[in-house]
């Protein structure tokens, strides 16, 4: 059924797989024949029963008929504060993504998938955890023990928590992972993972918003106030969180919503790309950094390759978005998403706004802030689309004298945001066509998440506003060809956080990586592609963050397919 090659690298192991596919129909036919091999899985290939066209119309808002609804007011506080991350992702092991909404002051709320897209929601996950954690800015999930189950983690003001998933549903309290030593502490905004030191296991990056009192009510020293804070480096070392260093650009602490990382170069070595958050009202704050991760330490090379942008960026993605077989990197901003295409030379170009990736009616001279950002091909026409949840500008407020549950701050400025449903077309090109289905909601969306929730591999779109129960945008299925890819990594990656999947149809290639929280949203850890009318691709590759590369040939469409490492 295949066998393992060496490639002309001898230093890199290629597994190769030739996958017979025998007689294979649709999802109903219960005589269809998979072969599979032990480390790679091929699911039976599905069938659309009543196809929709393709484009935006295919998506119908079902929140409220889902079951996703939560009784809580709406967090306004400080400038850092946003009750609003989102998660998709598989809490018991049934295969089927679940959903925490993340809260500001404590436990997130879970609600469990039936299969079909319909939750329910869970009791009370965990307990009391405002004593050590008095803001939680946002809520993720990935597995850090190998067992299958991912963790809760949770970062905010100082540090960072965690809560084991023991199975069955079960969590154990939250407990402290990581804590800054302190009365002035970072508020720590989101957090990357990454093996950022080839050891196997997952590492952490913490971004920060700014230094703030230990104590949430205190009144800040105004000395110390607004001048950011460094990312701080946490080292895996046999499941304990130590820290290993801090990172400031040039020497100049800055605002950062999110890290990520991601080998860029393909050398095998886990690369850290910092955002960053710019102030009007301040004279200068770092911009974004791109750190090298070479061996004898981080380098800053952001200048030379032209990501050094001084933009608002609150979320990420990164995929080979013009079909080069490179990996680009997109980003939410107070304006047109900035795409930054790599252009072979180890220096990115932006093509944002040449390619229309910006929100309908968008003036400059008004405020709109993109904030979570997924693109995904959501009709399956091998062309990438993409959505943003919109919510208000990181401005400040005085941290000292928080408004009221439930009420929004007063604005000294006109505000203007809609969440943005960007549409891709053969030429490369974008529309904003949120207005055809009312996509364009009023609330504030921070968190957001692309996921298969009913089976049937088609991604439905979820956004979180605050207060409220998720907008839970159903994808009706269509003809378009589609894979999902599920990674199990080595017990330390069992997620396989990091590595990059490819596929190629003749000329064509798609590739994206398998990438955790980003921002204040998280998507399922798997890799997901729409291909048009294909029927097989020519060509499936993992390349893993070890370097080593998995090559499957000639595969069917329309399934889901597991590859182990």
């Amino acid at each position: 059924m295949g066998g393992t090659a060496t490639g002309s690298d001898p230093g890199r192991a290629v597994k190769v797989l030739w996958l017979i596919v025998l007689g294979c129909k649709n999802e109903q036919d219960e005589s269809s024949v998979v072969e599979s091999s032990e480390a790679v899985v091929l699911g039976e290939q599905k069938s659309c029963a009543a196809p929709v066209p393709e484009g935006p119309g295919r998506f119908t808002e079902e929140g409220a008929a889902r079951g996703l609804s939560i009784d809580r007011p709406a967090f306004w506080g400080d400038y850092t504060s946003f009750d609003g991350s989102l998660v998709a992702t598989d809490l018991e092991g049934d295969g089927d993504p679940d959903l925490l909404l993340g809260r500001v002051e404590g436990a997130p709320d879970g609600f469990l998938n039936d299969g079909t897209g319909h939750f329910t929601k869970m009791d009370r996950l965990f307990g009391d955890v405002l004593d050590r954690f008095p803001a939680i800015a946002t809520t993720g999930a990935t597995d850090l023990d190998g067992d299958g189950l991912p963790e809760i983690l949770m970062v905010g003001l100082g540090g960072m928590m965690v809560a084991w998933n023991k199975g069955n549903l079960n969590f154990s309290e939250a407990e402290i992972l990581w804590m800054h030593e302190g009365d002035q502490v970072p508020f720590y905004i989101s957090y990357g993972l990454g093996d950022m030191d080839g050891d196997g296991d997952l590492d952490v990056a913490l971004p920060a918003l700014d230094t703030l009192p230990r104590n949430i009510y205190a009144a800040p020293d105004p000395e110390l106030g607004f001048l950011g804070s460094p990312v701080q480096l946490l080292r895996n070392d046999g499941g304990t969180f130590v820290a290993d260093g801090q990172l400031t650009p040039e020497g100049t602490a800055g605002f950062s919503m999110y890290a990520l990382f991601s080998d860029r170069e393909g050398d095998g070595d886990q690369d850290l790309l910092v955002s960053s958050v710019q102030l009007g009202f301040l004279e200068r704050l770092a911009p974004q950094a791109f750190y090298r991760n070479d061996p004898d330490g981080w380098h800053n090379d952001a200048v030379v390759t032209a990501m050094d942008l001084s933009i608002s960026a609150m979320g990420g993605d990164v995929l080979d978005l013009n079909g080069d077989g490179r990996l680009d990197y997109c980003f939410s901003d107070t304006g047109p998403v900035l795409c930054m295409l790599n252009d072979g030379q180890g220096a990115y170009y932006d093509v944002g706004l040449t390619r229309g990736m910006i929100p309908e009616g968008w003036d400059p001279n008004l405020q709109w802030s993109g904030w979570t950002i997924e693109i995904q091909d959501y009709d399956h026409d091998g062309y990438w689309d993409a959505f943003l949840g919109a919510g208000d500008e990181v401005h400040p407020r005085l941290f000292w004298e928080p408004w009221s549950q439930g009420d929004k701050p007063p604005d000294d400025r006109e505000a203007y945001h809609h969440d943005t449903l960007l549409w891709g077309s053969a030429d490369g090109n974008f529309v904003d066509r949120a207005a055809e289905i009312v996509f364009d909601l009023p609330e504030y969306h921070y968190g957001g998440a692309a996921a298969d929730f009913d089976g049937d591999g088609w991604l439905e779109m979820v956004l979180q506003p605050q207060g409220k129960g998720p907008a839970f945008w159903q994808n009706h299925c269509g003809e378009g060809a589609w894979l999902t890819i599920d990674l199990v990594g080595d017990v330390g990656n069992r997620e396989a956080i990091g590595a990059v999947v490819e596929v190629e149809v003749g000329e064509q290639k798609w590739s994206r990586q398998v990438l955790p929280l980003r921002g204040f949203g998280q998507s399922p850890s798997q890799v997901h592609f729409g291909f048009g009318a294909v029927d097989e691709v020519d060509r499936l590759s993992v390349h893993w963050t070890d370097g080593s590369e998995t090559v499957v040939e000639k595969v069917g469409t329309r399934r889901e397919i597991l590859v182990r490492k």
